[in-house]
């Protein structure tokens, strides 16, 4: 993998990110330990938890394993801390905040258990999910700004702010004096609608670094070598509106001679976005690490990769 500066940040990140959302509930700790394992060893150092909690949730391990397996892992292989970034998503639910000052402790608190979870002294990117708990945002940016300067935090993001919110809460941040969002987490594939890109546009107007989630579309951009697993023609369904996207992945697939999957990475990373891989696989893990190699080794133009039309908005 290639590595690459995340936005206007000094973090130098691999071009694909591994996401550990599924660690402890479709992953085990010995497959996680496996897959971090390949992936380290493939030359990523991007690691992306996503811990949070919700009423009546199964189990408070499985809630936290996303941001603990990384924790021992990384300890228990003995990896250099500067060789890892480590981030993780905060999402604040209304019931969640209340007594005095409820936003700044719980996001304190957040910040604090994830720091124990991971092992570690210091968070490289926290991630702070939009919902409408955090209108306005005034209360949310301060309370970072006072993370990052004590030492806690070294740059902060947001997920999946729309993009009028995501330049409010940049100009917000300009007018009272705090620190601004550095990167943002979109859902992002070539079936995303309109909306998404205009997230991307915002984005990189404003120099932040974008991560994307869900870059397969909940596994229908995804298949094997010599499969169209996840892109089925049916009429009717969720895959009815996306027919047109999917025949051009997979004509693309199959004319450049690589996997649907690699080739909606490809289009992803083409629009400045790192890809978030969540994966249960070491033979997943692998084919989806090969995308890295399409653009960095100029074994894919850009032209070859499939026009989004919007045709399902």
């Amino acid at each position: 993998m290639k590595r690459l500066t995340l936005g206007r940040t000094g973090l130098h990140v691999s071009d694909l990110c591994f996401g550990t959302l599924n660690f402890g509930w479709t992953v085990s700790e010995t497959q996680a330990f496996a897959l971090l394992d390949h992936y380290h060893a493939a030359g990523g150092n991007f690691l992306h938890a996503s811990a949070f909690s919700t009423r009546g949730s199964p189990s408070p391990a499985m809630v936290e394993s996303s941001e603990s397996f990384v924790g021992r892992w990384w300890r228990d292989r003995l990896v250099p801390r500067d060789a890892l970034t480590l981030s993780t998503r905060m999402v604040l639910h209304p019931w969640q905040l209340q007594g005095a000052s409820p936003l700044e402790a719980t996001l304190r608190m957040r910040c604090e258990t994830a720091l124990r979870r991971m092992r570690t002294s210091h968070l490289d990117l926290v991630l702070l999910e939009w919902n409408d708990a955090l209108d306005p945002i005034d209360d949310a940016l301060e309370s970072l700004t006072r993370l990052r300067r004590a030492g806690l935090v070294r740059y902060f993001g947001a997920a999946n702010f729309s993009a009028w919110r995501l330049v409010q809460a940049l100009h917000r941040a300009l007018q009272r004096g705090t620190d601004r969002f550095d990167a943002h987490q979109i859902d992002l594939s070539l079936l995303s609608e309109r909306s998404a890109l205009d997230q991307v546009e915002a984005g990189q107007a404003y120099n932040l670094g974008l991560l994307a989630r869900g870059p397969l579309a909940g596994g229908r951009l995804a298949g094997p070598p010599g499969t169209a697993r996840g892109l089925s023609d049916r009429p009717g369904g969720d895959s009815a509106p996306h027919t047109g996207p999917q025949r051009a992945l997979r004509a693309a697939a199959e004319r450049e001679g690589f996997t649907p999957a690699q080739i909606a990475l490809a289009w992803v990373m083409a629009r400045g976005a790192v890809p978030i891989l969540g994966v249960r696989t070491s033979e997943h893990l692998e084919e989806l690490l090969q995308a890295s190699r399409l653009t960095a080794d100029g074994l894919l133009a850009p032209s070859s990769l499939p026009t989004h039309t919007h045709a399902h908005v």
